[in-house]
């Protein structure tokens, strides 16, 4: 068997979002084990530190995966990305490395698509408004992950950095969705159905009070202890999920520091995406829905594990 090597580019015409989103709810019950990811550090002489992440899962039929993720502080002054990534798939009868995939491509489709997932359930069955906050590799994903569950009406686009809002407005219509760029955060929150944040803010962004009394939110970017982008507000009172448990409550400040603080309590937070899955669609009960994201290798595994049937890549052999 030949190794197949798929670039970014090649990365994410095998892997669309509607695909990713089925993927995902078909396995949400499956039996996948995943360890707790490793963290390496590596000292290198006269540059900052970096650090090592791998991040394998496996199922019970042989099918193995695991993401390394090279950290590198230092590219940020030379406009280079901080992370660097791969995903290996092994072939499920042989062992023998079978794909590799870009990890950041991956990473952004897999979170949207789990985002996307998680509105099937609690989203308002009619989204006239969509607003993406954040104009990155995830957010840039959003809309055609949410195609896939939802019929939206338009999407408005709010970034810190105007132009990169413009640009993937630009994107979204070259491929017929009807898109806006904003600069009034505000007023576009007050008008939106659903709003999803997926920025690297540290302080809030989002403010409750902007919010329509039942809008959908999702929180996907802040990843570390200090992150947030929504305020108290957006929290308090709403129906609360998370993508994974402990991982959600642990990894990311949006919801470690409001129960740390007593904002919210640890009962507010009804489930993982398993449990939602299993629960099904919830009748919108008047509040809003908020459904935090931190990721894990168990979505990876997920997502990428879908291109072996799709190559014909088993028993060792391509068909």
């Amino acid at each position: 068997m030949v190794l197949r090597i798929f670039d970014a580019e090649s990365t994410a015409r095998l892997l669309p979002c509607a695909a990713l989103v089925e993927g995902l709810r078909n396995g949400l019950a499956d039996l996948v084990n995943v360890p707790e990811r490793q963290h390496h550090r590596m000292e290198v002489e006269g540059r900052d530190d970096r650090t090592l992440i791998t991040m394998p899962a496996w199922n019970n039929e042989g099918v193995l995966g695991v993401k390394l993720v090279n950290v590198v502080p230092d590219n940020k002054g030379s406009g280079l990305p901080g992370i660097a990534a791969i995903y290996v798939l092994f072939d499920p009868s042989t062992g023998r490395p079978a794909i590799l995939l870009d990890g950041p491509e991956l990473t952004a489709r897999r979170t949207a698509a789990v985002s996307a997932l998680a509105a099937d359930y609690l989203a308002p069955q009619v989204v006239e408004t969509h607003l993406v906050v954040g104009a990155g590799a995830v957010a840039s994903n959003l809309p055609e992950a949410y195609a896939a569950v939802r019929e939206v009406g338009r999407t408005l686009v709010w970034a810190r950095n105007p132009d990169q809002a413009g640009s993937l407005v630009e994107r979204l219509r070259e491929v017929g969705r009807t898109a806006e760029a904003v600069e009034d955060l505000e007023a576009a929150v007050r008008v939106a159905d659903v709003v999803s944040c997926a920025t690297m803010a540290a302080e809030p962004v989002l403010r409750g009070r902007w919010l329509k009394p039942e809008a959908h939110v999702d929180l996907i970017g802040s990843y570390l202890p200090h992150m947030r982008e929504a305020d108290d507000e957006v929290l308090k009172g709403a129906r609360i999920w998370v993508d994974s448990l402990p991982g959600a409550l642990m990894d990311a400040g949006e919801l470690a520091i409001p129960l740390k603080e007593g904002t919210i309590e640890a009962e507010d937070i009804l489930g993982n995406l398993r449990k939602l899955s299993e629960t099904g669609y919830l009748p919108r009960r008047g509040g809003r829905t908020v459904f935090k994201s931190v990721g894990n290798a168990r979505w990876d595994f997920l997502c990428a594990s879908t291109v072996l049937d799709e190559l014909g890549i088993l028993g060792g052999a391509e068909s």
